[in-house]
């Protein structure tokens, strides 16, 4: 189930886990359309990821230096801040490189079923907005001019809702743009009762996301929209299905079970059977197995 009735905006969000976390956000809850303004090369890059960039190249440049070293120039002392900077630079390989791996995976994986679109700046992103019918420009903001995004709340009584909604969340540091808040046509945050003032901008996506979709009516159902259709619909599952697909013949398979027109599935609830155990040792088991073959062999090497 898809829905073209809210747009999710990502403004400059530098942080790659963020951007996998919404991806999968989008993609569960059945909004189609994200776009996204910054390079695009930015997106499953990780702040921990571009830091350890940066302390490989500094190794490099520790290792040229050791290179042209003369045999009269000062050595690096043991414990000195230049040693402590260059065992820093070396480790930079290990520091969660896998979690990194892992998170940009996933957000790749959820972003084949999804209409991104890219923007080089705000002025595309609205120019865009103008092609979109009955679209308001929300804005995530924690201003005084905001309104409170909850199901019941009071200036919903006295406002008409759009037939969509554009929903802009800005970089994690100072989010979004002055220039996108002056041109948005509503501020809304989202109702805390802690004493923490702000959250991670993956999990207030969710929460914006699931909250908007509830007002509007539910999420999913009203991709077909003869008003505006991006991409039509037959070649969105199209383009799903060569993404699910392993081989030509499970992807004709899939065809022919779309042109006899499949109904969606409610219910992702796995059954019991398929929770049981295969008889395949898991990951972990194997790992585990294969370290307690590794210490035997060397105890056995000892002996």
């Amino acid at each position: 189930r898809r829905t073209s009735r809210l747009i999710v905006i990502l403004e400059r969000l530098v942080d790659g886990h963020n951007y996998s976390a919404i991806f999968r956000t989008c993609e569960s809850l059945g909004v189609q359309h994200v776009w996204i303004i910054g390079p695009p090369e930015e997106r499953f890059e990780s702040r921990q990821s571009l830091k350890r960039a940066a302390q490989m190249e500094r190794q490099k440049k520790f290792q040229a230096a050791d290179v042209n070293r003369k045999s009269d120039d000062a050595s690096v002392f043991p414990g000195s801040r230049k040693d402590r900077k260059r065992k820093r630079a070396g480790e930079a390989w290990r520091v969660d490189a896998a979690l990194d791996a892992e998170h940009a995976a996933h957000g790749r994986g959820a972003a084949r079923f999804l209409s991104i679109r890219d923007f080089d700046d705000v002025e595309g992103v609205l120019g865009a907005l103008e092609d979109v019918p009955g679209c308001e420009l929300w804005a995530s903001d924690l201003g005084q001019a905001a309104c409170v995004l909850e199901e019941g709340a009071p200036w919903l009584a006295e406002a008409r809702l759009p037939d969509r909604v554009a929903l802009v969340l800005g970089t994690e540091a100072t989010g979004v743009s002055n220039e996108l808040l002056n041109a948005c046509d509503r501020r809304v945050y989202l109702p805390m009762h802690g004493f923490a003032d702000s959250l991670n901008v993956g999990v207030a996506a969710a929460l914006a996301l699931s909250t908007i979709l509830a007002l509007l009516g539910g999420g999913g159902g009203d991709l077909v929209d003869a008003e505006w259709t991006p991409e039509p619909p037959d070649a969105l599952r199209d383009r799903w299905a060569r993404a699910l697909a392993r081989d030509d013949e499970q992807l004709e398979a899939i065809r022919r079970d779309l042109r006899a027109g499949l109904a969606p599935l409610d219910d992702l609830r796995r059954p019991d059977a398929f929770r049981g155990h295969t008889g395949r040792p898991t990951k972990l088991t194997r790992r585990a197995a294969f370290r307690k073959a590794r210490r035997e062999e060397g105890e056995g090497v000892a002996n």
